[in-house]
């Protein structure tokens, strides 16, 4: 609405021409308020048509848009404009309550997604956290270490239930071999390695190409 008024700033000044009783005319200054707030509310537009016309908007969306609210709040609470610094202030003590609890799952969704890794996390936190910047990014990266530990040992878990630890004892029982306990111990070293390098290897490799046409079959 405050967009559509502002393409009509010139209806006003003719309106005040024609009609003296009218003396509702905002001022220059007021017009440039105006401007400026669209300005600042212009992205959460652009993330409110986004999530509206997505059904199952993705984890890899929600840290982009979030984090640019989160950068751009910071920036804004030290505007020159009272106005746009006093809102921005209150904005923050509101979002920064559900920041601490989502912020981090956000992340990690993003270091999943082969496009961004942790090179995207890497650019914004500079921006958030600037001091704080490689604790923050390490705390991401043990996260998602974590998670995979978590996941290796449930995997562990089920092996056990189906039987594998009465096998390992009947073959152990069975042979004197101390080769043959050598395999099952090089199986469980690789297990547990293979996993932890396949997530070092997609850390380390680079980002997909962020383009419209790209072909994750041609890779």
């Amino acid at each position: 609405m405050l967009q559509t008024v502002i393409e009509y700033k010139d209806v006003f000044s003719c309106s005040k021409q024609r009609d003296k009783v009218y003396n509702s005319l905002p001022t220059d200054g007021e017009w440039a308020e105006a401007r400026l707030i669209c300005e600042k509310l212009q992205l959460f537009h652009e993330i409110t048509e986004l999530f509206s016309g997505s059904c199952y908007p993705t984890a890899n969306l929600l840290f982009l848009k979030i984090y640019d609210i989160k950068v751009d709040l910071i920036a804004w609470v030290s505007s020159p404009d009272e106005v746009v610094s006093t809102v921005t202030s209150r904005m923050i003590d509101k979002f920064d309550k559900y920041w601490k609890i989502f912020n981090h799952v956000m992340a990690i969704a993003a270091v999943l997604y082969p496009r961004f890794k942790m090179k995207l996390v890497s650019f914004y936190f500079k921006e958030i956290y600037r001091e704080l910047v490689a604790f923050e990014i390490q705390k991401i990266h043990n996260m998602c270490y974590d998670i995979l530990h978590e996941h290796q040992a449930r995997a562990l878990e089920g092996k056990e239930d189906d039987g594998s630890i009465i096998t390992r004892v009947l073959i152990f029982s069975c042979s004197s071999d101390r080769l043959s306990k050598f395999d099952f111990f090089v199986n469980e070293e690789s297990d547990s390695m293979d996993v932890k390098s396949e997530l070092d290897i997609c850390l380390g490799e680079s980002v997909l190409p962020r383009c419209e046409n790209f072909d994750i079959l041609t890779l």
